[in-house]
């Protein structure tokens, strides 16, 4: 092993030293174009877009801007057809009419109704006391209680007969808003 060793001690070290020369050749620098282009297969899309959906329904009429097209808040689109937009909105005039007439109904079908149950309390009580006297059977006294009971559910009909039509105008009042 040791004689191995004073081998490798032995080298020339001139050897290492040296270094391998590169001849270059310089030329003057020219103006060429250069083109490079690689074939993709794929689907591209914006990085950036908005859904802008129309407040109204109609017949587009013309079309402002191009698909695509850069936009700001506030600018036109399109315009829609006037005519049919017009009768989109006698439409809804009429359903908030209807609806107004509706509740005008069933505001008096409900007041008539707390008449009758009023009625129908007064009766109840003076029937309550006539049976204490015994001087009117005990059916005519249920039949008044009866009475009074349905004449109190009618109200509760009634009642929210008038809360729904209220409902329905409003309803109709928000579509011709829009």
């Amino acid at each position: 092993i040791l004689s191995m060793i004073s081998i490798g001690c032995g080298k020339d070290k001139t050897a290492d030293t040296k270094t391998d020369s590169i001849q270059v050749m310089i030329s003057p620098i020219e103006m060429d174009d250069f083109e490079h282009s690689v074939g993709v297969q794929g689907t591209l899309s914006a990085k950036e877009f908005a859904m802008v959906p129309a407040r109204i329904g109609g017949t587009l009429k013309e079309l402002l801007v191009e698909d695509g097209a850069l936009v700001t808040q506030g600018t036109k689109l399109a315009h829609i057809d006037s005519e049919q937009l017009g009768h989109a909105v006698e439409l809804r005039r009429q359903d908030v009419l209807v609806a107004r007439n509706a509740m005008t109904v069933a505001q008096a079908q409900s007041d008539s109704v707390q008449a009758e149950m009023e009625r129908a309390g007064n009766d109840h009580r003076r029937f309550q006391a006539l049976r204490e006297e015994q001087a009117v059977s005990e059916q005519m006294a249920e039949q008044a209680a009866t009475a009074w009971k349905a004449a109190q559910a009618a109200d509760k009909v009634a009642r929210a007969q008038v809360a729904l039509t209220e409902a329905q105008v409003s309803q109709a009042e928000s579509a011709l808003a829009i």
